[in-house]
């Protein structure tokens, strides 16, 4: 019996930045490496600057978040750690310690589907689906504050360390839905989903997708709307992956 889950994969590092190469087409090797790599530097000064693509910056609580299409930024912020010189002293080290390095490569353990199982979810549209909750009101306000403050504005996606003030690091994906008041285009508030641990990427986007379409109103129109796009409009392409 052809197993589900996958625990471990070899890694070229160069692969992760050269575009004409397809060894990682699947977003779970990609942000799976990404995962490693937050959870792997957690005590290495200057990490969180480095991974969110900006090395020279100091004193970040989280890593930048991704966009809807996230392959070229995924790139961006590997090409950064393995080529950049401007990374810090204890960032350099890291990658000395941990083997990390443009012609190197490596086993790294992340949990990913075996893309030959018979209920493989393509994770890529798992993934950019969530920002279809994009103009979607929440069936009652997160914030029991603000009752009318229900309109969801926009969709972020995180690799986050929830364990950042323990010892034992807690790597997990995370969606955060901003959203407001109808009418307000300066406050607004953050609801937030986490994966749970040892948790694919495909399986988390799908468990997103159920919760929140349990928790919000679909916009008005949104259902006919997406199907004349999909008649008329090609699916754009992400980087062919």
């Amino acid at each position: 019996m052809v197993s589900r889950m996958k625990t471990k994969k070899k890694i070229n590092f160069r692969d992760l930045i050269e575009p004409r190469i397809s060894s990682y087409p699947h977003y779970e090797h990609l942000f799976g490496v990404f995962k490693w790599m937050v959870e792997s530097g957690r005590n290495y000064k200057g990490m969180k600057e480095a991974l969110s693509g900006k090395p020279t910056c100091l004193n970040f609580n989280n890593i930048d978040p991704f966009p809807k299409k996230p392959v070229k930024e995924l790139r961006k912020r590997f090409s950064i750690i393995l080529n950049s010189r401007l990374l810090s002293e204890e960032v350099t080290k890291w990658k000395e310690d941990h083997g990390v390095g443009f012609n190197k490569s490596r086993i790294i353990d992340f949990t990913y589907q075996n893309k030959d199982h018979p209920d493989y979810i393509v994770t890529k549209d798992a993934y950019q689906s969530i920002w279809s909750f994009v103009g979607n009101d929440f069936k009652k306000s997160p914030n029991n504050e603000w009752p009318n403050a229900t309109k969801i504005k926009e969709v972020k996606f995180r690799v986050i360390d929830k364990g950042k003030y323990k010892k034992q690091p807690d790597v997990r994906y995370q969606f955060e839905f901003d959203y407001s008041t109808s009418m307000d285009s300066y406050s607004s508030w953050t609801y937030r989903i986490f994966s749970e641990k040892k948790q694919t990427l495909g399986d988390f986007c799908n468990n997103v997708k159920d919760k929140m379409r349990n928790l919000t109103t679909p916009k008005v129109n949104s259902i006919e709307s997406e199907q004349k796009t999909k008649a008329v409009v090609p699916e754009q392409s992400d980087g062919g992956i």
